[in-house]
């Protein structure tokens, strides 16, 4: 449990920082070579490093500035990736759930024999029975929490798929979109 304390401490301290750093920058053009001040993403960079520095573990970012500008920091190694969308699949559950008036404290029954036993999930640590009852909003927090990936996989499964976040997210954000071939037919993380 601290593990994950620590986790989210890193998350939120990199969040913070890119916020601050991009909310400064809509007030402030980034600064020229010829000024005193660094640019952006000089700023954003050291920020960035200074807090990844401090955590143990294998840490990257990248963060786009101004459409046009990107922050890498520890950019070498390849780092597995397809747990980022779980936010996307949940933002878009949320809005799917709300449209159509459904309570995330819907209660859905799972059999766990329809469940992977060999992905990591530690919603199927916790429950060991044969029915696992939960409600969507539990499912949600193992998917964004703990990134259970029998959660998401049934949840892209039996409430919103891959084809509607992807339209959910494109028609929300911008023109980029994600396709199957990126979330895979099978497991997700």
């Amino acid at each position: 449990m601290e593990k994950n304390r620590k986790k989210q401490i890193v998350v939120l301290s990199i969040a913070l920082v890119c916020i601050f750093i991009l909310v400064f920058s809509l007030f402030h053009k980034s600064a020229t070579k010829d000024s005193a001040n660094p640019p952006l993403t000089n700023v954003l960079t050291d920020s960035i490093s200074q807090i990844v520095s401090a955590c143990p573990g294998e840490i990257g970012v990248a963060v786009i500035v101004n459409n046009r500008d990107t922050v890498k920091v520890n950019n070498k190694s390849v780092y597995p990736m397809m747990s980022v969308f779980k936010v996307h699949q949940a933002l878009a559950l949320c809005n799917d759930f709300d449209n159509k008036g459904i309570s995330l404290d819907t209660l859905v029954n799972i059999n766990r024999d329809k469940l992977d036993p060999k992905t990591w999930s530690p919603m199927l640590k916790d429950y060991s029975g044969p029915v696992i009852s939960l409600t969507v909003r539990d499912l949600l927090r193992y998917t964004l929490t703990q990134s259970d990936n029998n959660a998401s996989n049934l949840m892209f499964k039996d409430m919103v798929n891959v084809a509607q976040t992807d339209s959910f997210y494109s028609h929300t954000h911008s023109s980029f979109k994600f396709s199957d071939s990126l979330y895979g037919r099978g497991n997700v993380g």
